[in-house]
């Protein structure tokens, strides 16, 4: 069964147990955003278009945020604020980033461009670090990422439901990097080179490394994990 037909099909689960609307489901890992051809009133909403704009990020002064990406970059609250209102049945603007602009480096589009939405029947949010958890005993480097992600507790509170991609291999995420930049220079005209790609992914594996693939609402979530072309090679889910 397909990646996107396995969540599919778990959603419709989700719809089942819960008549909650609209419903609001996490998805960590490869992105799985293709989904509007198995529900037509499904939103999906990426973290990485609520980074903070160009502007900001030239104030960051510790070195793991001086660029997109990491907690501390994130504009968690402005999140909470879109989801709380798509909740609440009112149209609102959905905050979209474009990580072509300032060669590579991204910036937020004006907010007279962020496309409106109301009342979908589920809110897919997705993000590469959603669902992470802060530890106790972050190594120095990582400490300021980690007072950032204990502020992820206040978005994590309205998810439903979590999705979560796992893969035995994390060094693989340097590969899917590049093929989306790659992709990204092909229709857009502009973007990091290879080795530019690899320092920026360098910033996240810290982070990689101690968060990811630890346990995120267990009894409420599916789990995949996948191969290194983002086949899915087992999966299990908790409901």
């Amino acid at each position: 069964m397909k990646k996107q037909e396995i969540v599919a099909q778990f959603i419709r689960l989700c719809l089942e147990k819960n008549k909650k609307r609209p419903l609001v489901i996490g998805i960590n890992g490869p992105q799985v955003n293709s989904l509007s051809s198995y529900f037509p009133s499904l939103l999906y909403f990426s973290m990485d278009d609520l980074y903070i704009p160009y502007s900001q990020q030239q104030t960051q002064t510790h070195p793991l945020l001086k660029q997109r990406g990491l907690p501390g970059t994130i504009d968690w609250k402005l999140g909470v604020q879109v989801i709380s209102d798509l909740i609440d049945g009112k149209a609102t603007r959905i905050p979209k980033y474009e990580k072509s602009l300032h060669s590579g480096k991204g910036d937020r589009l004006p907010i007279d461009q962020w496309p409106v939405a109301q009342k979908p029947q589920i809110i897919l949010l997705e993000g590469w670090c959603l669902g992470f958890q802060a530890v106790d005993s972050p190594p120095p480097e990582l400490a300021l990422v980690n007072d950032h992600l204990k502020e992820f507790n206040q978005l994590y509170s309205y998810l439903d439901y979590f999705v979560q991609l796992k893969t035995r291999d994390i060094e693989i995420v340097y590969e899917w990097r590049w093929e989306q930049e790659e992709m990204m220079i092909n229709e857009k005209g502009s973007g990091m080179d290879k080795s530019q790609v690899k320092d920026f992914v360098d910033r996240f594996m810290p982070c990689y490394r101690l968060y990811y693939g630890k346990d995120f609402m267990e009894g409420k979530r599916l789990v995949l994990v996948v191969d290194k072309n983002r086949d899915v090679v087992e999966y299990k889910q908790e409901l």
